[in-house]
């Protein structure tokens, strides 16, 4: 029924929100992720994450300034994007990026194929990521 509010009414596409301070739409898994290097030395393993996400059909976008990593996170948060890898020698070597939250911060390292299928997930199911 046209205008109803009952629980059986499916979201369109136009309606549908994410329940997280209503500035997520539906379509914020199309939102970048981005990757970032700590330094210089870990550039080019952070094109390497970028590029495997895009092969998965994950848009990601590699900030490769010569900002402080924290500068960059800020900068993503209050962009709004969801998820950031953040790539240091350590997470270079162990080929596990670390996994930063938006809004709950750090999420310690995934490997690249674990943080594919949770945002998989996350999209399939139209999950809210809090």
């Amino acid at each position: 029924m046209p205008g109803s509010h009952g629980s059986n009414r499916q979201p369109t596409s136009e309606s549908w929100r994410l329940l997280s301070g209503n500035h997520l739409r539906r379509g914020w898994c199309r939102r970048r992720r981005f990757v970032l290097p700590i330094t210089d030395r870990q550039a080019e393993y952070a094109r390497t994450v970028q590029k495997q996400l895009d092969a998965a059909g994950i848009r990601a976008t590699l900030d490769e300034r010569s900002e402080k990593v924290n500068f960059k996170i800020r900068e993503a948060q209050l962009q709004k994007i969801p998820f950031m890898l953040v790539v240091g020698d350590r997470e270079m070597e162990n080929g596990q990026p670390a996994v930063r939250n938006r809004k709950h911060g750090d999420q310690g390292v995934k490997t690249l194929a674990e943080f594919i299928a949770a945002i998989r997930w996350l999209i399939e199911s139209k999950a809210v990521s809090e």
